[in-house]
């Protein structure tokens, strides 16, 4: 995991190749991350939105594998965020 700046995090899962698993994946990382927390009692609750490249399809280099899942996400986020969208999905 990365943190690629403001808001914005990077994962690598290597091996993973059925984009059914990968989506399958992504989404119980979203539960997980949406579920709340608390600091000194308050509970607190997030949104996310995940957007998923996948080496080659999607891009062979790591500055196009960015950009796609770069799209992804913020499509996500237009959509009414807190969803997973892979690339193939535009």
């Amino acid at each position: 995991m990365a943190r690629i700046g403001g808001d914005e995090f990077s994962i690598l899962i290597e091996e993973l190749k059925d984009r059914r698993l990968i989506r399958d994946v992504s989404t119980r990382m979203l539960r997980e991350l949406r579920e709340p927390y608390y600091v000194k009692g308050v509970e607190i609750r997030t949104s996310f939105s995940i957007g998923v490249a996948c080496f080659p399809e999607d891009g062979e280099t790591h500055d196009a594998l960015f950009r796609a899942a770069d799209i992804a996400l913020y499509e996500g986020k237009r959509n009414g965020k807190n969803q997973v969208l892979l690339y193939e999905d535009q």
